[in-house]
C-alpha cells in the first residue's frame, strides 16, 4: 500500500460513520425556506411535465442547475409525491457520491 493510502477496513469504517452520520439526517422536516422552495419546484417540474422551464409561484427560477431539480422530480414521479421521498433521495446521492 502506497504513502497516505487508506487500508480496505479503514475506508469501509470511515465510510460506515459517515452513513450512520446521514442516518440521522433521514428524521429531520424539509428546513425552511429553500429546502420547501426547493422541493416545491421538483414537485412543480413532476407534476407538470415541462423539464426544461423551471418556473415556481410564476416566476422563472433559471439561477441555479437543473440537474439536482431533475432528479428530484424523477424520484417524485416514481415514488408518489410526498416530502419523505426527498429527504430519502438527498441521502442516497449524498452516500453515492462517497463511494
Amino acid at each position: 500500500m502506497g504513502k497516505g493510502q487508506l487500508s480496505k477496513t479503514s475506508f469501509l469504517f470511515l465510510l460506515g460513520i459517515v452513513i450512520l452520520l446521514n442516518l440521522t439526517g433521514l428524521f429531520n422536516e424539509i428546513m425552511e425556506p429553500d429546502g420547501t422552495l426547493y422541493a416545491g419546484l421538483a414537485k412543480q417540474i413532476a407534476k407538470s411535465g415541462n423539464w426544461f422551464n423551471l418556473w415556481i409561484n410564476g416566476a422563472d427560477w433559471l439561477d441555479k442547475p437543473h440537474l439536482p431539480f431533475w432528479l428530484a422530480a424523477a424520484s417524485f414521479k416514481l415514488f408518489v409525491l410526498f416530502p419523505q421521498v426527498l429527504i430519502f433521495y438527498q441521502f442516497f446521492v449524498n452516500n453515492s457520491l462517497l463511494i
